[in-house]
């Protein structure tokens, strides 16, 4: 099963401490910039970016970087997970996930 299946699998239908995720969501940064997240949870405002690996095109790199700043300067929360570390570490990517998503639903309490 294909790395982002597996992830799905476990976070789909609040499995995940009953935590609901959407999939390939559209996240509108400001009035003309947005894009298409691989995961979010709305109400933390966490997005799941699912990356190959770091970008070898230092001009992808560069878009990425200016990306996450300006999510970050709308609220968002970015987490990057290498494909890789899903297939060899699948429980400590979700409890990754599980701790970022709980920590900022506190933090707006």
């Amino acid at each position: 099963m294909a790395a982002m299946a597996r992830l799905w699998f476990h976070l789909g239908h609040r499995k995940l401490a009953g935590l609901e995720f959407r999939r390939n969501y559209p996240v509108m940064i400001d009035e003309k910039t947005g894009f298409v997240a691989d995961l979010v949870h709305v109400d933390a405002a966490v997005i799941i970016e699912i990356d190959d690996g770091y970008p070898a095109n230092r001009r992808l790199a560069k878009e990425l970087a200016q990306r996450d700043a300006l999510c970050h300067e709308a609220g968002w929360r970015i987490l990057r997970i290498w494909r890789q570390e899903l297939e060899e570490n699948l429980d400590g990517c979700l409890l990754q996930i599980r701790y970022a998503v709980e920590s900022r639903l506190i933090m707006d309490r």
